[in-house]
């Protein structure tokens, strides 16, 4: 009787699982995203700083500058000259916005002085030759 059970036992199929490999360190993450430079990276901060002005501003930098943060107008405006994206007036103008302490050919700072103007002036681009 002890041999027939060993037998039946015998004539069942084995079967045999291979074990998923599990990693040993986890994946290595890719560089984060760089974030896009010139004239995108300008945009974008035009966007953002202006929300549904957008378009305007963008209009007005392009023409004005070129969306380009050096950009610099050698012609004199009683003693000042138009800097930076939205061509502001330094040091006339540019003194009196709240990005006084720091640099006309900083894009966002440029950008944020430019939006300042904007508002105080009414919502108006009258400051700018390149009005939309």
């Amino acid at each position: 009787m002890a041999t027939s059970a060993i037998n039946r036992k015998a004539a069942l199929p084995i079967v045999i699982t291979t074990p998923t490999p599990v990693p040993t360190s986890p994946p290595q993450p890719t560089s984060p995203p760089q974030p896009p430079t010139g004239q995108g990276t300008v945009t974008a901060m035009i966007e953002q700083i202006f929300g549904s002005y957008a378009a305007g501003a963008l209009h007005v930098a392009n023409c004005e500058s070129g969306l380009n943060p050096n950009a610099y107008n050698p012609s004199s405006n009683g003693g000042s000259h138009a800097e930076g994206v939205f061509q502001i007036l330094y040091p006339s103008t540019w003194m009196g916005t709240s990005e006084a302490s720091s640099s006309p050919y900083n894009a966002q700072a440029n950008i944020l002085a430019a939006h300042q103007i904007f508002v105080r002036d009414g919502y108006s681009w009258h400051e700018w030759s390149c009005a939309p």
